[in-house]
C-alpha cells in the first residue's frame, strides 16, 4: 500500500469500519523496549477527542511481530537517532506482512527530514498532536494531505516538506489519559511538564527541535496529576523533563495548588530534574514538601574550560557543589550524569572531571550516576560543525551515534580522536567506572555500618 499525496489508498479498506492504528518506538537498549511512552499517550488522547474518536482503534506495540499480529491500517513509528536504522528494519518487516500506511515521527526525522527512507509513506515533523489528527482525517476522507503543516514526504523521488507547524501551547494539549492507558511497571505516572529547554548547549539538540521553551501552567499540571489519580488511584508522579523545576515561583505554585485541593502529601512528585545553577535552599525546601526522593542534574563536566565552551559559561563547578550539598542537607537523593569526549577535550580536562567525581562520590554519594559519550545529535550545533567538516552525512549509519555505547566494540562514533585517541579514551572511562563502583560500594558500606 502507498499514498499518492492526494488520496488515501484506492482499495477503500477503511470504508465502513474501524481504522486500526498501531504505535511503535524503537530503542537500542533492551531495557528500554517496554518503556511507557507519554508521547503516544498524547497522540492517542488527541485522536480520541477529535471527530475521529468514534472510528478508530489504537494499540501501542513493542515489537514488529506485535504490529503484524494486530494488522493495523496505520502504523505510527517513532525513533531517536541511535535507533533510526533499527526502525527502518522494523518498517520493512511490517510492510512485508501488512497492507498499511507507514508514518514516521520523532526527534531524528524532525531534525533531519532529508533522511526520510522510502519505506515510510509520510513523516511528521515536530509536534504531532494536531498533525496526526489532520493527516488521519485526510487518509480517512481520501483527501489531499499536501497542505497540512508539519509533514515530509516524497513525490516522484523528490523530498517535499510542508510549512512548519506553529508550536502548541501546552495547556491546549489534551490530558494524556484514556481508557486503556498503561502505566510504568513501577506504578508511578510519567508526566511531561515542559517542552524545549531554557538553556542553549552546543552539544544538545533539544533547544533547536522544540523551541520555544513552553510549560504546563501549574494549574493544568495539577489537573493532569489529579485526573490520573482519579482514574487509576496512583499517587506517585515522575516529571520526565530535562528541567522540571526552573525557579522558586514555579515550585511554590505547584505546592500551593496541591494544598488548596487537599492533595499535598497525598499526591507526590517523586522524581524530577533541575539545573544545578538554579538550585537554592528555598526551592529545595519546597521540593521536599512535594515528596521528591530523587532529582537528576547534568554534571556533564567538572572542567571549567569545557563548561565554558559547551555550556556557554552558564554553569560553574561551584554550582554542582552547592546543588549536592543542599540536596544532601534535605536528604533528597541526586542523580548525576557526565558527558565525556567533547571535541577539543584533553586528557587533562577529563582528569579534572574524574577527580571531582572521586571526591564527591565519597562525600555526597550519587544515588544514580550515568556516563555518556558526547555525540553529534542531529539538530545540535555540534552536528552542524561536524557535518560541514564532512565527518557526517545524511546517508551515514546512524546507529553509530550512541550516547552510551558498548566500550568493547568500536561501532560507535567518536568525535575527539585528534585530542584523545579512542583506545586511550576507552581505557580511561573503564578505569573511572571501575573506581567509582569501588568508592560507591565503600561509601554505602560505611553508611550501613
Amino acid at each position: 500500500m502507498g499514498l499518492s499525496g492526494n488520496t488515501k489508498p484506492n482499495n477503500n479498506k477503511h470504508e465502513g469500519k474501524i481504522m486500526k492504528i498501531a504505535f511503535i518506538k524503537t530503542f537500542l537498549n533492551p531495557k528500554q523496549v517496554y518503556t511507557h511512552s507519554v508521547t503516544f499517550d498524547y497522540l492517542i488522547a488527541s485522536l480520541l477527542r477529535s471527530p475521529l474518536g468514534g472510528i478508530i482503534e489504537t494499540k501501542i506495540c513493542f515489537s514488529p511481530g506485535e504490529v503484524i499480529d494486530y494488522k493495523p491500517d496505520i502504523v505510527c513509528c517513532s525513533t531517536a537517532t541511535e535507533a533510526f536504522m533499527r526502525m527502518q528494519e522494523f518498517a520493512v518487516m511490517i510492510k512485508k506482512e501488512v497492507d498499511c500506511v507507514m508514518l514516521l515521527g520523532g526527534t531524528h526525522i524532525t531534525a533531519v527530514p532529508q533522511t526520510l527512507p522510502d519505506i515510510f509513506d509520510i513523516a511528521v515533523i515536530g509536534e504531532a498532536e494536531q498533525t496526526i489528527v489532520d493527516l488521519l482525517t485526510c487518509i480517512h476522507n481520501k483527501t489531499s494531505y499536501k497542505e497540512i503543516p508539519g509533514l515530509a514526504y516524497k513525490e516522484n523521488g523528490e523530498l517535499k516538506i510542508t510549512e512548519k507547524r506553529k508550536y502548541m501551547k501546552m495547556d491546549d494539549l489534551p490530558i494524556p489519559v484514556y481508557k486503556d492507558i498503561k502505566y510504568e511497571k513501577s506504578g508511578a505516572v510519567p508526566i511531561l511538564t515542559t517542552r524545549g529547554c531554557v538553556n542553549i548547549c552546543s552539544h544538545c539538540s533539544e533547544q533547536r527541535i522544540w523551541r520555544p521553551f513552553r510549560v504546563l501552567s501549574s494549574e493544568k499540571l495539577v489537573d493532569v496529576m489529579e485526573t490520573h489519580y482519579k482514574q487509576s488511584g496512583k499517587t506517585s508522579f515522575l516529571y520526565l523533563d530535562d528541567i522540571s523545576f526552573y525557579n522558586l515561583k514555579r515550585v511554590q505554585s505547584i505546592r500551593d495548588i496541591l494544598k488548596e485541593r487537599g492533595l499535598l502529601g497525598k499526591l507526590r512528585v517523586t522524581k524530577g530534574a533541575i539545573n544545578s545553577e538554579l538550585v537554592t535552599e528555598p526551592i529545595v525546601v519546597i521540593l521536599k514538601e512535594l515528596g521528591l526522593k530523587l532529582i537528576g542534574f547534568g554534571l556533564e563536566s567538572a572542567c571549567p574550560e569545557i563548561l565554558e565552551k559547551y555550556k556557554m559559561g552558564r554553569v560553574k563547578v561551584s554550582d554542582f557543589v552547592n546543588c549536592m550539598k543542599l540536596l544532601g542537607k534535605y536528604k533528597i537523593r541526586n542523580g548525576a550524569s557526565t558527558v565525556w569526549g567533547y571535541p577539543g577535550e584533553t586528557l587533562d580536562n577529563m582528569k579534572e572531571t574524574r577527580d571531582f567525581l572521586y571526591e564527591w562520590n565519597g562525600k555526597n554519594s550519587f544515588y544514580t550516576f550515568e556516563q555518556y559519550v558526547c555525540q553529534p545529535l542531529p539538530g545540535s550545533d555540534l552536528w552542524d560543525m561536524l557535518f560541514e567538516q564532512g565527518k557526517l552525512s545524511y546517508d551515514m549509519d546512524f546507529s553509530k551515534i550512541q550516547i552510551k555505547p558498548d566500550y568493547t566494540k568500536d561501532d560507535w562514533f567518536y568525535a575527539n580522536e585528534d585530542n584523545v585517541p579512542r583506545e586511550t579514551f576507552v581505557k580511561f572511562i573503564q578505569e573511572v567506572s571501575k573506581e567509582l563502583k569501588k568508592i560507591r560500594k565503600e561509601t554505602k558500606g560505611k553508611a550501613n555500618g
